[in-house]
């Protein structure tokens, strides 16, 4: 009898494990889109690179601010593409930097939420996560009618409780697998080497998303121009997030942009 219990002891942890594992499915340890859910909650998935062999996705977080109209003049002369994770107010008000936000979507780039101000969503009751997303979402309403369906969570900070919110908001999450540290003070020749090493350790085709910050002016000017060329001359091919997740549906929504009034403010 003792071996009876022990075998069904046994089995059911086996069980348990087999199913928590199926709760992610990994391709080179990136969690792939999927719908989660855990107690019938469904849970935004959490997506730290790129799926497409050979692509590399080089994002820049909490813009925009004039330094974001350097970079996209970067961009646009050498016909690259680039994922924005923008804010409502943080450096900027995103109203007083309407025209920036209406390039990156004009000039082919993808635009992605980084919440209205850059909180930790994890601190923050549920009522205020949804005020953090929903709120920015108007404003991308009013600029450019296009609501986004990927969005990064500042500082890489959340938990089950964030992304069952973000999941009944229709968001999935990006985070990132090379950060280039520009944003706690690396040097360029510093951050340089982050791609350099990381690109050494799992080489192309791997695909790669890194993490990169336009509000810092020698990212716009330095490093981003340096990272490009360098993905370029190791094989890669720079892509906007969507595209090395090979979707093609961006939006969640997609509006008549309203012209500009009183509301327009932050």
């Amino acid at each position: 009898m003792r071996h009876l219990q022990s075998s069904i002891f046994l089995l059911v942890l086996l069980t348990i494990s087999v199913n928590a594992q199926d709760l992610y499915r990994r391709s080179n340890d990136t969690i792939v889109r999927r719908q989660v859910t855990t107690d019938a909650v469904a849970l935004a998935p959490v997506i730290s690179t790129c799926t497409k062999p050979g692509s590399f996705a080089i994002t820049f977080d909490d813009g925009p601010t004039e330094t974001t109209d350097i970079l996209l003049n970067y961009l646009k002369a050498n016909n690259y593409e680039a994922t924005f994770f923008v804010n409502g107010l943080n450096y900027r008000c995103i109203y007083d930097q309407a025209d920036v936000i209406k390039r990156i979507v004009n000039e082919g780039h993808q635009l992605c939420s980084h919440t209205w101000s850059h909180a930790d969503l994890v601190k923050l009751s549920d009522d205020q996560i949804r005020l953090e997303m929903t709120k920015l979402e108007d404003a991308f309403r009013k600029i450019v009618g296009k609501v986004p369906r990927y969005m990064r969570p500042p500082y890489g900070s959340y938990d089950t409780r964030v992304r069952g919110i973000l999941a009944s908001l229709g968001y999935e999450m990006i985070t990132w697998d090379i950060d280039s540290g520009d944003a706690i003070g690396y040097t360029i020749n510093k951050s340089k080497a982050v791609y350099r090493t990381s690109i050494r350790k799992e080489p192309f085709p791997t695909p790669h998303l890194a993490l990169n910050h336009d509000v810092e002016p020698s990212t716009s000017t330095v490093l981003a121009p340096f990272a490009y060329k360098y993905v370029i001359r190791k094989g890669y091919s720079p892509q906007t997030v969507g595209s090395c997740l090979e979707d093609g549906n961006w939006y969640k929504e997609e509006v008549e942009p309203s012209p500009r009034d009183s509301s327009w403010v932050c």
